[in-house]
């Protein structure tokens, strides 16, 4: 420590500013002015919540690797926590939650390290842990006035059970992201319709793992949200709806000025965009998810059903859309896979089973396509679909060539590449989708949906393209007639039983009625009504999926 800072001053400093105590720790360079602001509005609303006995509560909305996390999930608690240990002599209890447990303990080692650090441990010795305290991945105690059966800092995923345990502060931390968490990567995809949903679950199930509070209570009680956008119904618009208050800084200013400019210049924004696409960067960097209003592909069309909830009767078809380069940055490979099934109305519908995609050579994409067909899909796949151009051309030779070798015998459907954009026939889906004809089957690559949704700003379309292929493979080869749904009646269920004996009380051929019902008794049965009426509802044995 410089001779000329006086330890106490320095100590009296972090306990009063937070932005003072992020500022000591940080790493020089690292503390945009923005920071300070984000620091001095949490702690300025935080604490007057808590002068007033109510509950602290402030929403972080900042574009990816800006150090929200550094500032809001690793310095807050700890500030907090030494804040009122020392002026108030009270010990908090923090839970930090991401979206996977994983996650979560990555968060609370940044916590941990804080007191592997000399100038942290030099100021504030008293609350270094002793032997006796639970040092864990996912459990950190420190040096407290009480012993509690929660931790000083515990760390949660989405789902996890904490029930009976109470703590002073709830940290949200990007509860709501796709598990890569690197912007950067060609890989890197929205989170799904069901993980958004899991996420503002979670957010209402934890609100009761607060410290109960007795009237004019001194207990505080804060909760932190840090979040990225990625939807217009997501858990940013929900806790705004709770009443918290929101900072909200995207990575350019209303002028396009770069607002963290220790972090990303204009330059630097612009070859972001192109890497992640204008959908990715408008919620990533600037903080606004695309209105649903405006999509191709909405997200109340995104179905999924489970494996037991697709029908018994239909067929295979695969479709590959294969990628000429095995850079990083080129596109990918994609080869996917639909059932094809009637209703009894003789509806045709789609469900969308798997999508296998990455950067492949021209062999791993044969063995994975046919890998697809062995076994019992063997006789249920009907069609290989590729189009019919120069490299796709070799990919169907191989094809051939391997088929042979494995004695098998699928038909090659090749079909003309687009005459224009690949978009337009990707917008083809959109009625399908529209009219509940197409489902996804859970186990499905979850950068399908994120692919439809991003549509047409995002990067990435080649899996959602490569699903197009069946579309259009449908229209054009009429020869592969879909099997249309015949209902098998139980001979032994109780409709077929009632359906018989009304069709003999009804028939005029006595006969019938004497040989089938000899043992029953006219005068007591005939004159009963079945309250059926004269035809029955016979039940729907085809479950198409759940809306």
């Amino acid at each position: 420590m410089p001779p000329q800072l006086d330890p106490n001053v320095l100590k009296e400093s972090c306990l009063q500013s937070f932005s003072a105590f992020s500022c000591l720790f940080q790493d020089p360079g690292f503390f945009d002015p923005v920071h300070q602001r984000v620091c001095d509005f949490t702690q300025a609303h935080i604490l007057e919540a808590l002068e007033r006995k109510k509950v602290g509560k402030v929403l972080v909305v900042m574009p990816r690797g800006s150090l929200k996390t550094t500032m809001m999930t690793k310095y807050f608690p700890l500030w907090l926590y030494l804040r009122y240990r020392y002026l108030h002599q009270m010990d908090m209890r923090s839970l930090i939650v991401s979206n996977t447990f994983t996650n979560a303990t990555k968060k609370l080692a940044d916590i941990r390290y804080m007191f592997q650090d000399d100038l942290f441990c030099s100021l504030f010795p008293e609350i270094l842990p002793t032997k006796k305290c639970r040092w864990t991945t996912e459990t950190l105690e420190t040096g407290r006035l009480k012993h509690f059966p929660e931790g000083t800092f515990e760390a949660a995923g989405v789902g996890s059970n904490k029930v009976g345990s109470h703590y002073n502060l709830l940290i949200e931390d990007d509860t709501v992201a796709p598990e890569e968490d690197d912007f950067k990567s060609d890989q890197f995809f929205a989170p799904s319709i069901e993980d958004i949903t899991a996420g503002i679950t979670y957010h209402q199930v934890i609100t009761n793992l607060f410290i109960p509070r007795v009237k004019q209570s001194d207990q505080p009680n804060v909760r932190i949200v840090v979040t990225t956008r990625w939807a217009d119904f997501d858990l940013a618009q929900h806790v705004e709806e709770e009443g918290y208050h929101t900072i909200d800084i995207p990575a350019l200013d209303s002028k396009g000025k770069a607002i963290f400019t220790n972090f990303y210049s204009e330059e630097d924004l612009e070859e972001i965009k192109a890497q992640v696409g204008p959908y990715m960067f408008s919620c990533l960097f600037l903080n606004k998810p695309l209105d649903a209003s405006l999509r191709v592909f909405r997200d109340e069309w995104m179905r999924w059903v489970f494996p037991s909830e697709v029908p018994l009767e239909g067929f295979y078809t695969i479709a590959v859309d294969p990628a000429i380069s095995e850079k990083d940055q080129s596109c990918e490979t994609a080869i996917t896979r639909i059932w094809h099934t009637r209703d009894e109305l003789d509806r045709p519908f789609e469900y969308w089973t798997d999508a296998i995609h990455g950067h492949f050579s021209l062999t791993e994409q044969v063995n994975k396509i046919l890998n697809l067909c062995e076994g019992p899909n063997y006789k249920k796949t009907k069609s290989i679909i590729v189009e019919s151009v120069a490299y796709q051309e070799a990919l169907a030779q191989a094809l051939d060539t391997e088929m042979t070798r494995r004695r098998m015998t699928i038909p090659i459907t090749r079909i003309p590449s687009p005459k224009g954009k690949k978009e337009m026939r990707i917008e083809a889906m959109q009625p399908r989708f529209a009219d509940g004809k197409v489902f996804l089957v859970q186990g499905l690559s979850v950068e399908v949906e994120s692919q439809l949704r991003q549509f047409p700003l995002g990067r990435l379309k080649d899996i959602i393209d490569s699903f197009s292929m069946h579309v259009k493979f449908r229209l054009q080869e009429q020869k592969l007639n879909l099997p249309k749904y015949e209902h098998q009646e139980d001979p032994n269920s109780i409709e077929a039983i009632l359906k018989e004996a009304h069709a003999i009380a009804n028939s005029s051929d006595k006969s019938k009625i004497s040989s089938g019902l000899e043992s029953y008794n006219d005068d007591l049965f005939g004159s009963i009504s079945s309250g059926l009426g004269s035809e029955l509802d016979l039940p729907q044995a085809l479950r198409i999926g759940r809306n």
